[in-house]
Order: C-alpha cells, then structure tokens, then sequence
C-alpha cells in the first residue's frame, strides 16, 4: 500500500484499528514505526530480466544491488551495495523507498 495510490483510503480496513497505517495529515504511515528487516540478511530476489533485488517488496527494482546475468549470486550478495544497504536500513531505513513503506518488521495491527 503506498500513499501515491489514487485513492488509499478504499485499501484500508473499515475499522482503523486493524489498519497497519494510519493517516498523519496529508502522509500514510506506518504504525508503530519502521525497525530491522530481516530479509536483507536472508533473501534476494532475481527478476526476469537479471537484476538483482533485496527481497520481492521491491517489485519495481528500485534497490538493485546487482545483474544476475554478469554476476555470481555469492558476488551480489557479499558485494559492496548489499552491504551498504543492510547498513542504511539500521540508520535510515525511513528514507529508503520501498523500505520506508514495507510492514517487514513493523508492529502489526492494534
């Protein structure tokens, strides 16, 4: 569920309380705030076309970490942009899109 949805408030359960977001102003988000993921540490998603993302939240390859089709999977994943990406989701995982929308590790419901 992202907030750049035409209309998300059609997506959200009728009563809010079993909502994983909630609105603040104008923003959707998270409830209970954003903590660790664990897929970085135990997943990888290659698509059809080779590139390599952290996990399958990450549908568009927004955060590709490498190309299957010139690379080792065991290159990828002791590479230098999986590292940096498991770093920046301890740091600043709220600026970090799709990760900043993802319920991974978030506390779900009420």
């Amino acid at each position: 569920m992202l907030p750049e949805q035409a209309q998300p408030d059609e997506h959200l359960p009728a009563d809010l309380r079993y909502s994983r977001y909630e609105w603040q102003g104008e923003t959707l988000v998270l409830k209970g705030g954003l903590h660790s993921c664990y897929f970085v540490d135990a997943t990888l998603m290659i698509n059809a076309d080779g590139s390599v993302a952290p996990c399958s939240f990450d549908a568009q390859g927004l955060l590709t970490l490498g190309d299957a089709n010139t690379q080792s999977v065991a290159a990828i994943w002791q590479g230098q942009p999986l590292r940096e990406l498991r770093h920046k989701l301890q740091q600043e995982r709220q600026t970090l899109s799709p990760c900043n929308k993802c319920s991974v590790g978030s506390q779900l419901f009420l």
